[in-house]
């Protein structure tokens, strides 16, 4: 098997039957999904990428929400933002809706502000996050408990993550200057529509280029009357494996000669245009590698890249904060 890329709901949101204002903000989501991730895989060739992009898409809209001429400007127009009633009316229904209890799987998303007391947060600041982006208001003390301040939200994140996410604030991000930290963080856990049998699990050459392989364990799949949506395209194989509740699946892209090829047109009309072109297949065998990934990755020169220098500079407006 070679090297292939994999989306799920971590990177796109639901593609939305609500209405207009719905279908925008996902649409902004998604779009910024592709862009952040084509900008990380070009400083990261040769290596497994892994991230959230709704995540830095809930944590950015907080930040806009206190962004003020030029520095929100640069925010909106990188994160594909619509009007801000319309981005703050239809995030609030998606953060209520994937946040709703699932019988098949468990999903949650949490947004917090970790305010330095007495530091002076405008009221309709405060509020607008409360209401819209479903965020909990923390007050803390950097000040004189930094190193608390620091563990306590470590073990806020890990705990709304089943213990998954743990030191998301490296030790030194933090200071006595500090006054307002934003977090974001997803937990799924679900189990497939059409499970993989362990005793089937066996080494298989998983090729990372066209000469290069490891052995790898892979699972398998024997689906008797299953069907799966795929599509056998010109430069790559895209295949839809469902997990229970019918809400959530992973996406597969299988390239046929490189990862770089694909990479290189990927966006997210081609995406779609690829998705389009699915139909229900039947398999006799699917063979999918085990993996566990964990990636950190710094965002500053990223974002700055994109096109949101201002916000990292010392001319940065965020007055509608305090």
């Amino acid at each position: 098997m070679k090297r292939f890329l994999i989306f799920s709901l971590i990177f796109l949101l639901f593609k939305s039957s609500y209405g207009e204002g719905i279908d925008s903000v996902v649409k902004a989501n998604n779009r910024f999904s592709f862009d952040i991730y084509r900008k990380i895989s070009s400083r990261n060739k040769n290596k497994n990428i892994f991230l959230s992009p709704y995540s830095i898409f809930s944590a950015l809209a907080i930040t806009y929400e206190g962004a003020k001429g030029k520095t929100a400007d640069e925010i909106k127009s990188v994160f594909h933002f619509p009007e801000k009633d319309v981005l703050r009316a239809n995030f609030s229904k998606i953060y209520r809706n994937l946040n709703k209890k699932k019988k098949l799987y468990i999903l949650h998303t949490v947004n917090a502000l970790w305010i330095q007391k007495d530091y002076g947060c405008l009221k309709s600041y405060i509020d607008v996050v409360r209401n819209y982006y479903g965020g909990e208001i923390k007050g803390v003390d950097f000040i004189n408990e930094t190193e608390k301040t620091r563990r306590l939200i470590n073990d806020f994140i890990e705990d709304k993550t089943n213990k998954k996410i743990k030191d998301l604030i490296p030790k030194g991000a933090l200071n006595p200057l500090t006054r307002l930290v934003i977090t974001n963080a997803i937990y799924f856990k679900g189990l497939w529509k059409w499970e993989f049998d362990p005793e089937k699990t066996r080494k298989m050459k998983f090729y990372m280029s066209r000469k290069d392989y490891v052995e790898v364990p892979m699972m398998c799949m024997e689906p008797e009357k299953a069907r799966f949506n795929y599509a056998d395209l010109d430069r790559l194989e895209i295949l839809e494996l469902p997990y229970k509740g019918k809400d959530i699946s992973m996406l597969i892209l299988l390239p046929k000669k490189s990862i770089e090829e694909v990479e290189s047109i990927l966006t997210i009309e081609k995406f779609e245009e690829w998705k389009s072109k699915m139909r229900p297949t039947k398999f006799d065998e699917i063979y999918l590698p085990k993996f566990e990934i964990e990636e950190k990755y710094s965002l500053k020169n990223i974002l700055s890249e994109m096109g949101m220098p201002t916000s990292f500079s010392p001319s940065a407006d965020f007055s509608a904060i305090t």
